[in-house]
C-alpha cells in the first residue's frame, strides 16, 4: 500500500466521492486503515431512527407493528421501536461508538425508509434510556447539525441530549398554531447552545405572547450568522432584533400568504441608525402584500448588501407605500420576482443601485409596460456597471396579439456598453428587423447572450441572416442567440447581401423559436449558418402549430401545418456539422456553395 493511503485526510477526500452506503460499510471492512475514516463519512449524516434500529442490540430494542383503526373503520399499521429491557454496562458501547460520529442528525414524529412500508415511530422508553447515557458522558459530542421534524410535545422534555455546545446548525421545522411548548424549547436552545449560527424555522403561532417569545429568543443569537424565518402575522417587531445581531449575514423572511388581509403589527421605524444589519450581505424576502416588508427595507440600506431577491404576489403596486427613495450602494444582484411588472417598475422609479450588475425579473401578469420599465432600470442603475438584464413572463395565458416594437424598448440600453446577458420575454410578439440588429450589436462588444422574444407563438419578425451576420461581426464574445427569424423563403437569405463577412467561433447555440423554416431553403439557410457560426453545436426550434392547436394565426409567416419545425431545424444543424441530410449524400460538402454563399459575399 502506497504511504498517501496511510493518511486519514487523503482517504477522507477519496471516500467522498463514493456515494452509496453500502460500498462505504464494504471499504469500512477492506484493512484497519480504512476503518475509521470510512465510518467517519458513513455516519456523518444519519436519522435518528436508522441510528438506534442498527447500533442498539435486538435483545434490548423490540420492534414490533400496531393497528389503529381509523375513522372510515380502516386501520394503519405503524411500526414502534421500544427499550424491552434495561441494557447491560457493555450492550450500549456500540450506540455510544457510532453516535460520536455523527455529525448531522435528522429526527421526525415518524420516519419511513420506503414509501410502501409503514411509518415508524420511537416509543418513550427509548429517550428515557438516552437521558440516562447522558448523565455520564455526551451522546453526540461531535453533533454539528440537527434537524427536527413535527414532533410529539412530549419530546421536547428530551431535548437536552441533542442540544449540545458542539451544535451550529438547527432546524427547528415549525411551531404549531396551538404549540404551548415552543417556548421552553426555544430557552433550552438559547442555553444549551450559545454558539448557534443557522437556524431555520417556521412560526404559524398567532398570539402574541409567543411571537414576542420567539423574536426574542431569535434576538439573542449572537453569533447567528443565517437565519430562514417565516411568521403567519405581519409584525415587525422581529425587525428590530435582526438588526442588532452582529454576525448576520443571510436572511431569508417570508410572510405567509395566510396574513395578506392583516393590518402590520408592530413598530414602524422612523429613522435609520448606521449600526442596523451592520454584516448582512444577503437577503431573500417573500410577502403577500409590499406594506409588510417596506420596513425592513428601510433598515437595510445602511447594510453591506450583495444579493437581494424579492417575492411578491399581490396585484396591487402598493405606489403610495414608497413615498421616499430606497438606496443600496453596494447592491450588485437583485433578483424579483411579482405578479405585475408595473410593480418592479414603481420600485425601480424609487430604488438607486449605484453598483448592480444583475437584474432578473420574473412576472405574471400580461402587461405592454416593458418600455417604461426599462427607462427605470436605467435610471435607478448605472451604465458602466449593469452586465445582465433578464425579464421573463412566467405564464402562457392572457395572450397579447398585437405587435412590440423592439426597437424603442432596447434604445435607452444601448448606453450600457458591458451588458453580457440580455433576455427580454413577453407574453406576445416582438416586431424587430435587421436594421434594429444592426443598431444594438456595435453597443455591446462584451455580449455574450442574447435572448429576445423566442417563446412567442407568433413571429413578426423580420430579421434574417443579415442580422446573425450583424452580431457576429460585433459581439465577438456571444455564445447564445436567441431570435425569431423570418427564413421561410430562399428569398429572404438572399437578400442578407455583404462582403466580408466575420466568422465567430464562439457561438455554440442558436435559439430559434416558433420560427417557421421553409424545407425548400434548408441547404440554403445551413450554408450560411455554417458559415458564419463554425463551432455551433445546438439549434432550438419549437414545434409549429398544427391545425387542431388553439393557437393565434400567423399574421406575417407561412403556416407549415402538421410539420415541425424543430425537425427542420434539426435537418439544418446536421447539414452545419456535415451529417448526411435526408437527401443523401455528405452534407457538409454540399453546403458552402451556391447561390446564396455568392449572394452574401463569400
Amino acid at each position: 500500500m502506497h504511504k498517501c493511503l496511510t493518511v486519514a485526510e487523503i482517504l477522507s477526500h477519496i471516500f467522498e466521492h463514493i456515494p452509496v452506503s453500502r460500498d462505504l460499510a464494504n471499504v469500512a471492512l477492506v484493512c484497519h486503515v480504512f476503518h475509521e475514516p470510512a465510518l467517519e463519512i458513513l455516519w456523518r449524516h444519519v436519522t435518528l431512527w436508522n441510528l438506534l434500529v442498527y447500533t442498539i442490540p435486538r435483545s434490548v430494542l423490540d420492534v414490533f407493528e400496531t393497528q389503529n383503526w381509523l375513522y372510515d373503520r380502516s386501520n394503519s399499521v405503524t411500526r414502534v421501536a421500544r427499550i424491552s429491557r434495561p441494557p447491560g454496562p457493555q450492550e450500549m458501547d456500540r450506540f455510544l461508538y457510532y453516535t460520536s460520529l455523527v455529525r448531522s442528525l435528522q429526527m421526525h414524529d415518524r420516519h419511513r425508509i420506503w414509501s410502501w412500508l409503514p411509518p415508524m415511530d420511537l416509543d418513550v422508553s427509548v429517550f428515557d434510556i438516552l437521558v440516562s447515557l447522558q448523565r455520564s458522558r455526551p451522546i453526540f459530542p461531535r453533533l454539528r447539525s440537527l434537524s427536527l421534524g413535527k414532533l410529539p410535545g412530549w419530546v421536547h422534555e428530551y431535548m437536552e441530549v441533542f442540544l449540545t455546545p458542539s451544535l451550529r446548525k438547527l432546524s427547528y421545522g415549525s411551531i404549531a398554531a396551538t404549540d404551548q411548548t415552543c417556548l421552553a424549547l426555544m430557552a433550552h436552545i438559547r442555553r444549551l447552545c450559545p454558539g448557534l449560527e443557522e437556524l431555520q424555522l417556521e412560526n404559524y403561532s398567532r398570539a402574541q405572547e409567543v411571537l414576542d417569545g420567539v423574536n426574542q429568543h431569535i434576538g439573542s443569537f449572537s453569533h447567528l450568522r443565517k437565519l430562514e424565518y417565516m411568521q403567519s402575522v405581519p409584525d415587525t417587531t422581529i425587525f428590530h432584533f435582526l438588526a442588532e445581531l452582529p454576525a448576520l449575514e443571510d436572511l431569508k423572511f417570508s410572510v405567509s400568504a395566510a396574513a395578506s388581509s392583516m393590518q402590520i403589527v408592530g413598530p414602524v421605524p422612523r429613522q435609520r441608525r448606521a449600526g442596523w444589519f451592520r454584516s448582512l450581505k444577503k437577503l431573500s424576502v417573500k410577502s403577500p402584500k409590499l406594506r409588510y416588508i417596506v420596513p425592513l427595507f428601510d433598515m437595510v440600506q445602511s447594510a453591506p448588501l450583495v444579493q437581494l431577491s424579492f417575492s411578491y404576489s399581490d396585484n396591487d403596486p402598493d405606489r403610495d407605500l414608497l413615498d421616499h427613495r430606497l438606496v443600496f450602494r453596494s447592491l450588485r444582484f437583485l433578483t424579483l420576482t411579482v405578479g405585475r411588472l408595473t410593480v418592479v417598475g414603481a420600485l425601480l422609479e424609487r430604488a438607486r443601485l449605484p453598483s448592480l450588475e444583475e437584474l432578473s425579473v420574473v412576472y405574471g401578469r400580461c402587461e405592454k409596460v416593458l418600455g417604461n420599465f426599462v427607462l427605470a432600470v436605467c435610471a435607478s442603475c448605472s451604465p458602466s456597471t449593469l452586465r445582465y438584464l433578464s425579464v421573463h413572463h412566467s405564464l402562457s395565458h392572457g395572450y397579447e396579439t398585437r405587435p412590440v416594437l423592439v426597437r424603442p424598448i432596447i434604445l435607452p440600453l444601448l448606453a450600457f456598453r458591458r451588458i453580457e446577458h440580455l433576455h427580454l420575454s413577453i407574453n406576445g410578439v416582438f416586431e424587430m428587423s435587421d436594421e434594429t440588429i444592426e443598431e444594438i450589436a456595435p453597443s455591446w462588444p462584451a455580449l455574450k447572450h442574447i435572448h429576445l422574444g423566442v417563446s412567442n407563438i407568433q413571429n413578426c419578425s423580420n430579421v434574417t441572416a443579415k442580422g446573425l451576420i450583424s452580431l457576429a461581426l460585433h459581439c465577438a464574445h456571444l455564445e447564445l442567440i436567441g431570435l425569431p427569424l423570418n427564413v421561410t423563403s430562399t428569398s429572404v437569405t438572399e437578400e442578407s447581401g455583404c462582403s466580408g463577412v466575420h466568422r465567430n467561433h464562439s457561438v455554440k447555440e442558436l435559439d430559434f423559436g416558433y420560427s417557421p423554416i421553409s424545407t425548400d431553403a434548408v441547404k440554403e439557410i445551413a450554408a450560411v449558418i455554417n458559415y458564419i457560426f463554425p463551432k455551433l453545436q445546438k439549434i432550438n426550434g419549437w414545434h409549429g402549430p398544427s391545425s387542431s392547436d388553439a393557437m393565434p394565426p400567423l399574421s406575417t409567416l407561412n403556416e407549415l401545418g402538421e410539420t415541425e419545425w424543430q425537425n427542420v431545424w434539426q435537418e439544418v444543424l446536421s447539414y452545419c456539422s456535415g451529417e448526411d441530410g435526408p437527401s443523401g449524400g455528405n452534407g457538409k460538402n454540399e453546403v458552402g456553395s451556391g447561390p446564396v454563399m455568392k449572394n452574401i459575399g463569400l
